[in-house]
């Protein structure tokens, strides 16, 4: 029994993918992850910054809501 082994065709022939390289190495950038690994963690940072202030505030709004009810249960009517 024969099995027919197919082959992933090129996703990008040649002449493509040479004037994509082309076109990606003459504008000037160099081919680094660095830059993107940068955004990402700055992104991250800012993400992390907006919910630790999420936290910040629903804390500080528990604390005020405590704060009320204590003053509102030892008040006499």
């Amino acid at each position: 029994m024969k099995f027919a082994h197919a082959t992933p065709a090129p996703l990008l022939s040649d002449a493509l993918e040479r004037a994509y390289m082309h076109t990606t190495l003459s504008n000037g950038e160099s081919l680094s992850i660095m830059p993107t690994i940068r955004k990402i963690g700055s992104a991250a940072y800012k993400a992390g910054a907006v919910v630790l202030r999420v936290i910040d505030n629903h804390l500080a709004a528990l604390n005020d809501a405590r704060a009320r009810d204590i003053r509102y249960t030892n008040s006499q009517w």
